[in-house]
């Protein structure tokens, strides 16, 4: 099932170097933010369901959205609630579905594109068209094992 993250460039060039999950997420004590319970001394990474909720996240320039495939059984495993402002109004709070995946359960195989976010982007921007495709380009793209990555430098 595909699922979203944005991400910083210190974490995806650390991934696309490494073909790996080590060194990548961070370690949480379970907080009245969300409802995930979390082991000690484990990394995490978080995912969105919906593509929309990357706006709860700031989608700056100099980001990157990730579009993970990850199997249904392992996202239902760790499957939770973010406690987020409301990216229109910042007056209440919504629960927004997530999840929080240990990084030793991700292979690089669920990883299936990151996209370079070339300027800030919001909901409206979203709405008019909801490829994005003017405010992002594809610096890594996994398609039937073809691969492609041209990580930018800061």
């Amino acid at each position: 099932m595909e699922v979203y993250r944005i991400c910083f460039p210190e974490e995806i060039n650390r991934i696309i170097k490494r073909k790996n999950f080590k060194n990548v997420g961070h370690t949480y004590e379970t907080t009245k933010v969300n409802t995930h319970s979390y082991h000690p001394k484990t990394k995490y990474l978080h995912f969105f369901e919906a593509k929309d909720s990357i706006f709860y996240r700031r989608t700056n320039k100099g980001k990157y959205i990730c579009t993970y495939d990850i199997p249904k059984q392992l996202l239902n495993d760790h499957f939770g609630y973010g406690f987020y402002r409301n990216f229109l109004t910042f007056k209440t709070t919504n629960l927004i579905e997530e999840y929080a995946i240990p990084t030793p359960e991700l292979k690089i195989e669920y990883l299936k594109k990151v996209e370079f976010i070339k300027k800030d982007i919001d909901i409206s921007d979203y709405i008019d068209d909801n490829t994005l495709s003017k405010y992002l380009e594809v610096i890594y793209e996994n398609i039937n094992q073809e691969k492609y990555t041209k990580v930018r430098k800061k």
